[in-house]
This record gives C-alpha cells, sequence and structure tokens, in this order.
C-alpha cells in the first residue's frame, strides 16, 4: 500500500450490554419503546379492568365499603379491623 493510502473495509461489530438497572415501570417503558408488548394489555383488556374496577372505585368513595388504610410497608390492616369494619358497613343504615 502506498503512503498516505486509506483503505477502507466494512467491519461488523457487537457487543454485548448489561439491562440497565430500572425500576419494573421503567422497564415496562423501555420495553414498550423498543417495540416489546409482552407486558403490555390491549385495549379491550384495558376496557374490562375499568368495567370490573369502575363500581368498586364508585363504592369506596360513596363510603358504601370501607377501604383499609395501612401504613407503607406494612403486612396490610390487621384482621380484627378488617372484620369490624366489615361489620361496621352491614350495620350503617342506606
Amino acid at each position: 500500500m502506498a503512503s498516505g493510502t486509506v483503505k477502507i473495509a466494512p467491519v461488523t461489530l457487537t457487543a454485548q450490554m448489561q439491562t440497565p438497572d430500572l425500576p419494573a415501570y421503567g422497564r415496562l417503558l423501555l420495553d414498550v419503546l423498543q417495540g416489546n408488548a409482552a407486558l403490555s394489555i390491549r385495549g379491550d383488556e384495558a376496557e374490562e379492568a375499568w368495567r370490573v374496577l369502575t363500581p368498586v372505585m364508585s363504592a369506596w368513595s360513596n363510603d358504601l365499603v370501607p377501604l383499609g388504610e395501612y401504613p407503607a410497608g406494612s403486612d396490610g390492616p390487621l384482621r380484627d379491623e378488617v372484620t369490624r369494619a366489615s361489620a361496621d358497613s352491614r350495620s350503617r343504615p342506606r
């Protein structure tokens, strides 16, 4: 090869990159942006979920059933609190 001559040749590069440490929702969004819909739901599934959930949320907002509250990270409401709240909601006049 003569001095000062540059020869260009195609090459194939590959790399193994680790998956970024993302929280679950970030991973879901990344998958969607990359065209992987494996963890997504179809529109009809979302509509069905809202059909089921809407009456429950309405009952909570109208104080027709108890919505147990408890500290984040705890095991949830204590069994006797749930039983008492359930009994209270049945004894309330409607």
